[in-house]
């Protein structure tokens, strides 16, 4: 009994694993309820052509805001002390403000190119909404990984919150008044500005006084001690998201937006595990391998597989019902015209329960630097995914065939890279052991 007792009051303890899990899962799952909550209401809203429009807008986003940074903010839990993570903190903004106006240049000359290859050239007239989009994504990863390194996980989870509510309050209220593609846009423009807020007022409360140890040598020196991250996780997290990213694209470029629309949806619901779960637990993951990698490093084989199948455990349960009910419950919440959304669910689903486990653990790369591997997988894993969109329109094949074999390639892609994970800390591990012995 004693025994027992022990084991709860150690899985409640704050500074437990699965403590911060839940708090960040809570704030998480609170953000996305409230997107899922609203979902059926925006379906009647705006037309699947409309959704379609905002899968591209987002997908173009997911790969840019990669960009901003060039990944330098994954470094700052790493740092070894407060005044070199926040002079990386201070870089990143810096690097932030600066690509987002090349970006705006690039569009501005190239746009009406870009839009038309794309088959959405209605997005052209809303460049300026993708940009706040990158401004407010781009800070929000430097402040969130500075509170993963104070392991404020509550104020992530709150921040959370914050863009769930904020996306929708605009896409609802806009879509009332409007009824146009803008208001999607704008939701996902000002869910991601008003997220900051939390992380902000946190660091400004707690950690006002390392702003003096800021100075352009100090950015200097960090942005060479970390120089892997732009030279090699800033392309390989580009390859990474745009092998995500790319489909629903491609999609719309081959199939239409209607298409797209159906797509996006059943990435969006069948995601939810990964939003919902994976993303926290990654993150706590990620906050725990760090102080590992400093004091037990050879443990942290051991955390991933636990973590892992901790991860698979959670994951089969909700992806297995979306699965089971596809188009007769997408049909039912969502709208007739939404059915077609359920029959892509029910295709993707083992593929999204393997993406599930793997993706959220997707942190683990850096934090051993072996970023090398993983961007040889992305190469990889986008060749494959180019193949298959380009096979299916060369073949003419419809939208479900076509689906149904980026499914099956994914599998199989996602599963090699968590082997690859597996062999990157076995070897980690060895050198480890050499260097003690």
């Amino acid at each position: 009994m004693e025994s027992v007792i022990y084991r709860i009051k150690t899985f409640l303890n704050p500074g437990t694993f699965a403590r911060n899990v839940a708090v960040l899962v809570s704030g998480t799952a609170l953000g996305q309820a409230i997107t899922v909550l609203a979902s059926p209401i925006l379906t009647r809203i705006y037309s699947p052509e409309d959704f379609g429009l905002l899968s591209v807008f987002v997908s173009l986003f997911s790969m840019l805001v990669i960009m901003n940074s060039l990944r330098y903010e994954v470094a700052i839990p790493l740092a070894e002390d407060d005044e070199g993570a926040i002079n990386i903190v201070a870089l990143v903004v810096v690097l932030v403000i600066m690509t987002t106006t090349i970006f705006g240049v690039l569009f501005w000359l190239w746009g009406d190119w870009i839009f038309s290859w794309i088959n959405a050239p209605e997005l052209k007239a809303y460049v300026w909404l993708l940009l706040l989009s990158l401004l407010g994504g781009g800070f929000y990863q430097a402040f969130s990984f500075w509170c993963i390194r104070r392991e404020t996980f509550r104020t992530i989870a709150s921040s959370k919150l914050w863009q769930g509510a904020g996306m929708v309050a605009v896409q609802l209220g806009l879509g009332v008044i409007t009824q146009q593609t803008a208001g999607l846009l704008a939701g996902i423009a000002g869910g991601q500005v008003i997220s900051n807020w939390p992380l902000l007022r946190f660091a400004r409360r707690e950690d006002k006084h390392l702003l003096k140890h800021i100075h352009f040598s100090g950015m200097k020196k960090v942005a060479s001690r970390y120089r892997r991250f732009p030279l090699w996780t800033s392309w390989s997290s580009f390859l990474n998201t745009a092998g995500l990213q790319m489909p629903a694209i491609l999609i719309v470029s081959i199939y239409g937006a209607e298409t797209g629309g159906w797509f996006s949806l059943s990435q969006r619901i069948i995601g939810l595990p990964t939003a919902l779960i994976g993303v926290s637990i990654g993150q706590v993951y990620v906050s725990r391998a760090a102080r590992l990698i400093h004091e037990n490093p050879q443990a942290l084989q051991s955390l991933f597989i636990r973590t892992a199948w901790r991860l698979l455990i959670l994951g089969i349960l909700p992806i297995g019902f979306l699965a089971l009910t596809g188009p007769w419950l997408f049909a039912l919440v969502f709208g007739e015209e939404w059915r077609t959304t359920g029959q892509y669910v029910q295709i993707m689903a083992p593929f999204y329960l393997v993406h599930f486990v793997v993706s959220s653990l997707g942190q683990n790369i850096y934090v051993i630097e072996r970023q090398d591997i993983q961007s040889v997988w992305d190469v990889l894993r986008l060749g494959l995914l180019l193949g298959v969109f380009w096979f299916g329109s060369t073949n003419s094949l419809d939208a479900t065939t076509t689906i149904g074999l980026y499914t099956i390639v994914m599998l199989l892609a996602y599963l090699v890279l968590f082997f690859l994970n597996i062999y990157a800390l076995r070897q980690y591990k060895k050198q480890k052991l050499s260097e003690l012995s």
